[in-house]
């Protein structure tokens, strides 16, 4: 099963997978974009970026290299953050005329790519209700989590309905560690 990952900053979908992964290590770790990008690359990030257009750009062409691959090679995959993220802090950036319109469209335009020749599985996602935790990359920032937050929700509820029949979409709602996995564990076996 392809299964994404979706969430803000800091609501544990790192942390997730890789208790997952000890459970399934047969499944391919599609590890976190937008901090492997802004690790290797020293690419800005949330409200840090200088070039927004640029930064949404990369991070989406990679979203679409890592569906891309795992529809061809990879049957069981985890993926720390998707397309849908990508997306949805774009339109959050768009929003604040941080982004440009091409720019914008350009990620629109991947999703609906990925969504109808690459289209994950399952998509979980999970609602921040954890604290924010410095790692000198992501956003500590509660009022841009929630603001995120509430683009991916949104995403989440027309994703659900137009492609409800080959991508099947969840709300993680547990808190604890133990029953997140506990609840994804149960959705692979149904």
């Amino acid at each position: 099963m392809r299964m994404a990952f979706v969430g803000a900053q800091c609501v544990g979908k790192t942390t997730l997978i890789k208790a997952l992964l000890t459970m399934y290590p047969n499944y391919k770790f599609y590890d976190e974009v937008v901090r492997k990008l802004s690790k290797a690359s020293k690419l800005p990030i949330n409200e840090h970026a200088e070039d927004y257009d640029a930064t949404q750009t990369i991070i989406t062409n990679a979203h679409l290299t890592n569906a891309a691959e795992s529809a061809y090679i990879h049957s069981n995959a985890f993926f720390d953050r998707c397309i849908i993220d990508s997306d949805s802090y774009g339109k959050y950036l768009y929003q604040k005329n941080k982004m440009s319109s091409e720019a914008f469209r350009y990620t629109e335009m991947v999703l609906l790519l990925i969504f109808n020749y690459f289209p994950y599985e399952a998509v979980i996602y999970i609602p921040p209700k954890l604290d924010l935790v410095e790692d000198g990359v992501r956003d500590t920032n509660y009022d841009f989590q929630s603001a995120v937050d509430s683009v991916i929700a949104q995403n989440i509820e027309v994703l659900s309905h137009q492609y409800d029949s080959v991508t099947k979409f969840y709300i993680l709602e547990s808190q604890e560690l133990t029953e997140r996995v506990t609840e994804i564990k149960n959705l692979i076996t149904q």
